[in-house]
């Protein structure tokens, strides 16, 4: 490996002892080895470092209290050498032509800032689920106005950037402190940085979790990512984060009345409370669409 490698590449990883090792491996035995691997463990509480001590003479492993991925990866960040970087999340792996494809395509135009590709989505024991998970609409690199119409399916692990691109854009904003939405905020801020390319073949082998699950989960993340946008981009990002909200409270309100009616009162006051949560954070957006200080493009 060269004293300052093309690629760095970067794992956060929380109580991933179970995934760890797939996902370093899957790094290590990437076509493309001009690159260093930086993990960062964020605390964890399992076997993770037991996990990890076999690559300890290959990978860079940098231990900090837990403060969620978007820190985490901010970590990696800073250590990170590499013209570019990639993000490998810990219950994800690459195939091993991943980095070597992305790296050649963003090599290929100066003028982009990301490449991405396709995932196949596996489920918690790494089964195949589907060959693939971008729909056909969605698999070609977006302009921002498509960003900022709906979300587009850009996975952390599916991602190589320039670090350049990365830096200016501040990286990963720390008042993420749980996992979600803090990586399509970086998507979108270095959109307007640069274009972006799509490789169209799946590259990573990426753990899709249940809806109800995705959505419960991230919730309060979209909360933190709708008050970002508007900071960012003002009413021009008003469609993204309505659907969004709307999205979550469909799924969360259906959730509860499929508990309620399972008889489960416990799992139906979750889901309408953070139903109610929502929906008051889109009647605030839509109360603030037509405010006079907003971003531009």
């Amino acid at each position: 490996m060269s004293e300052r490698p093309t690629v760095s590449v970067i794992i956060p990883v929380y109580n991933g002892a179970a995934s760890i090792g797939r996902a370093v491996t899957s790094a290590l035995a990437q076509s493309f080895t001009d690159r260093e691997i930086i993990v960062i463990d964020d605390g964890s509480t399992d076997a993770t470092p037991e996990a990890l001590r076999p690559f300890a003479d290959r990978v860079r492993i940098i231990a900090q209290t837990n403060s969620g991925p978007a820190v985490a990866r901010n970590t990696g960040i800073a250590a990170a050498r590499g013209e570019y970087i990639a993000f490998l999340d810990a219950d994800d792996a690459w195939l091993p032509n991943k980095l070597q494809l992305l790296c050649a395509a963003l090599e290929r135009d100066s003028s982009t800032v990301l490449a991405f590709s396709d995932v196949v989505p596996t489920d918690d024991h790494g089964r195949q689920l589907l060959p693939a998970l971008i729909p056909t609409a969605f698999a070609h690199a977006p302009s921002m106005v498509e960003m900022l119409t709906r979300w587009w399916p850009i996975y952390p692990s599916a991602v190589v950037m320039r670090r350049t691109t990365v830096l200016e854009c501040g990286g990963f904003d720390a008042g993420f402190r749980r996992p979600g939405y803090e990586d399509p905020l970086l998507w979108l801020l270095a959109r307007r940085r640069g274009a972006f390319v799509y490789v169209d073949l799946p590259l990573v082998h990426y753990r899709q979790m249940p809806e109800l699950q995705r959505m419960t989960k991230y919730a309060e993340g979209l909360s933190i990512f709708a008050d970002r946008v508007r900071r960012h981009f003002g009413n021009a990002g008003h469609t993204l984060v309505k659907s969004l909200l709307e999205a979550h409270v469909s799924v969360l309100n259906s959730a509860g009345l499929a508990a309620m009616a399972a008889g489960d009162m416990h799992g139906a006051r979750m889901a309408f409370r953070a139903t109610l949560r929502l929906q008051f954070q889109l009647q605030l957006l839509l109360d603030l669409k037509n405010s006079p200080t907003v971003a531009s493009l």
